[in-house]
């Protein structure tokens, strides 16, 4: 019994690991940032990872990333009311870490919003992140969609790590009115015949 009960807890966190690299694909994707594998194999600290943070590294688009690293956690909510992100220290320095990789996606987008001017008096918690209106835009997007987000976290739990062109294909099938899991199997299919 004690067996099942650990599987069933492990599966429902894969479950939820799934939903939160699916939104940061998908609301990556809707800022035209591709690139890099989602995994929920757990590795070092982290639990799933997505898209590569190379891309963001110059800073440019820090708004977009904010957006982004919000929506990994918007979309675990929706599938898992209960879902919480889990607990930070906010950094009181005048100069957040430049070692991003190292942070938790609340730490990072604290830093980021910090950095961006962002932040005041009234971001003493991580309740006011979560309110802020990036927040809520990255909660829009999962809203809007919600069935790619869904599709995508079907087979990330199911293969545990997609390729780029793997969860891509999955939005360009809704995008374009197709048969999402006919082109992914097809394309998975062709990409295995050909390994």
């Amino acid at each position: 019994m004690k067996a099942s009960r650990a599987k069933s807890r492990k599966e429902k966190r894969e479950r939820a690991t799934a939903y939160h690299e699916a939104g940061h694909a998908v609301a990556s994707y809707r800022f035209n940032h591709y690139g890099g594998n989602l995994t929920i194999v757990p590795g070092g600290n982290v639990l799933g990872s997505c898209v590569s943070e190379g891309e963001w590294a110059d800073g440019s688009t820090d708004i977009e990333q904010i957006i982004v690293l919000h929506a990994g956690y918007a979309a675990e909510e929706r599938y898992d009311k209960y879902a919480k992100a889990p607990y930070f220290e906010v950094c009181d320095s005048s100069s957040c870490p430049c070692g991003l990789s190292e942070l938790s996606d609340y730490e990072k987008i604290y830093c980021l919003m910090r950095r961006n001017g962002l932040t005041g008096e009234e971001f003493t918690s991580q309740e006011t992140i979560r309110n802020h209106s990036l927040a809520i835009k990255a909660r829009k997007i999962i809203d809007e969609n919600w069935q790619i987000i869904e599709a995508i976290a079907e087979k990330l739990f199911i293969y545990k790590t997609l390729n780029d062109t793997e969860w891509s294909i999955i939005i360009d099938a809704f995008n374009e009115g197709d048969d999402w899991n006919a082109c992914f199997e097809s394309m998975r299919a062709f990409g295995n015949a050909s390994s």
